[in-house]
């Protein structure tokens, strides 16, 4: 709607998968067959996006061109700092699940996924530890939609909504 200020950032990139002619050997995928997202919160009076997140994209995909590595739903890191250097903030790991919004799509090069890194903490990390892909993204999706990375946030585990869902996760209880 004109004039109305949107909730959230919402990044992509764009490079991990073939934009103009095909290079990869797979002619069913598109590059690495991903291309990354993060959501992050507007705050009040916030007129420009923060930098932070493109370039926490940005070294991801260094890494993965770097690698020759990719991302795939569910997985999980520990960055072993801060998800934004320089920042305080609880937020030092992420994990990945397909973009609820933008999901997957199949260009003329291939299909992609849209995969979006969301930060968490170490604890949140850890009590993901024994979860498959499929129980990570449910509980990131049942915990946030939108998958927001807001590096004000604390721990859920420490948030009386949130912690008995991960907790429930943790036992193998995927949905109430």
């Amino acid at each position: 709607m004109e004039g109305q200020r949107p909730a959230h950032w919402h990044y992509v990139t764009y490079g991990l998968t073939e934009l103009f002619e095909k290079t990869s050997h797979d002619p069913n995928v598109s590059g690495f067959g991903f291309e990354l997202t993060m959501r992050v919160p507007r705050a009040e009076g916030e007129d420009q996006p923060p930098a932070w997140p493109l370039r926490t994209l940005q070294s991801l995909g260094r890494y993965v061109l770097g690698s020759r590595k990719g991302f795939d739903t569910g997985h999980r890191a520990d960055l072993g700092g801060p998800i934004a250097p320089g920042m305080t903030t609880e937020l030092t790991g992420l994990v990945c699940v397909p973009d609820p919004l933008l999901g997957k799509i199949t260009g003329p090069y291939g299909s992609l996924l849209f995969l979006q890194v969301i930060g968490v903490t170490s604890d949140e990390l850890a009590a993901m530890e024994r979860l498959d892909h499929e129980g990570v993204v449910h509980m990131m999706g049942e915990i946030d939609f939108h998958g927001l990375t807001d590096p004000s946030r604390g721990s859920w585990l420490k948030n009386p909504q949130k912690a008995p869902v991960v907790r429930r996760y943790q036992l193998g209880i995927l949905r109430d």
